[in-house]
């Protein structure tokens, strides 16, 4: 059995993560400050601390407290949007609270410190498949932060010798997201159809996004922790998919004609984007990830169920 402590526990990729560590026989604490996770997502058999990352003093209290194996730090605020950005939240959360547990995760010898980074920090591409090379070059807050944090990551694992894994997680969907921003777009797809409004799609819709199910990003990452050398990986499924297409997804398998409205394209549409999984693939050659499809109809599902079950009550 192993401890480890899983930052934004309460949030969408977070509360998985916990649930999976926990069904391997691990020890999990959680750190939240619930700003954007739900009580509700932690799992009991975890221990939480309703606290936020970016107050070093309760970071070294529960380092002090907990031997600690492994770090998971996927604490993050996805912005709604360009005109909603938050750059002092962006900085406490991705490079304060980063720094935070990096010092601790030091100091305490900790296995593996995994950071859930983003395609974001890469911005728009220069080429596709956008591989680990590519020019950092981000074009919102939540993309810089990112980036920073990742300088932090990579410094201490040259200057102290910590294991470090930098995650770059492309946009993951499933159960317990919320629809809030571009990253939410799946989700709030599916409350569309279910509270009867329509889609709305900016641009032409023929943008592709690299769309990656939820449970397929938690395994990678559980399997990334188990390197033994620091590295940089994409987190994705590796395939190209059109706005339109998920669209087009959603019409097939609900059977249902679900109306939708194109929009104005907006000034930080990435355009055409997926990612190069050739460096995980190289370290895990077998791992094949959920169809577009089928994640597309479990997730529909799993709110289909939450909302008769909110109407049963």
């Amino acid at each position: 059995m192993h401890i480890a402590l899983v930052t934004g526990g309460a949030g969408f990729i977070g509360s998985h993560l916990t649930d999976f560590l926990i069904e391997e026989g691990n020890q999990v604490i959680v750190i939240d400050n619930l700003s954007r996770g739900i009580l509700s997502n932690v799992n009991p058999k975890a221990i939480f601390y309703l606290a936020d990352i970016s107050n070093e003093i309760v970071i070294e209290k529960i380092f002090k407290q907990h031997k600690i194996d492994f770090v998971y730090h996927l604490a993050a605020i996805i912005n709604e949007g360009t005109h909603k950005e938050n750059f002092l939240t962006d900085i406490l959360t991705s490079v304060i609270g980063t720094t935070n547990l990096l010092k601790y995760s030091s100091a305490n010898k900790v296995k593996n410190f995994i950071f859930a980074s983003s395609v974001a920090v890469y911005g728009k591409a220069k080429f596709v498949p956008v591989n680990e090379t590519h020019p950092l070059e981000p074009i919102n807050s939540y993309g810089i932060s990112k980036k920073f944090a990742e300088s932090y990551v990579q410094y201490y694992s040259d200057k102290f010798n910590l294991n470090v894994q930098i995650l770059r997680y492309s946009n993951i969907y499933g159960p317990r997201q919320s629809n809030l921003g571009e990253v939410g777009v799946i989700a709030a797809f599916t409350q569309n159809i279910l509270n009867k409004k329509s889609f709305k799609i900016y641009g032409d819709g023929n943008q592709t996004r690299d769309m990656m199910y939820v449970y397929d990003c938690i395994k990678k990452t559980i399997y990334c922790a188990k390197l033994k050398k620091s590295g940089v990986y994409n987190i994705a499924s590796g395939y190209p998919s059109s706005v339109n297409n998920v669209y087009k997804l959603f019409c097939d398998f609900t059977k249902k004609i679900i109306d939708v409205k194109y929009c104005p394209m907006t000034k930080d549409e990435l355009g055409i984007f997926y990612c190069d999984i050739r460096k995980f693939e190289g370290i895990n050659l077998d791992y094949k990830c959920e169809a577009l499809e089928k994640g597309l109809e479990k997730t529909y599902q799993y709110y289909f169920n939450k909302l008769w079950t909110i109407i049963i009550k």
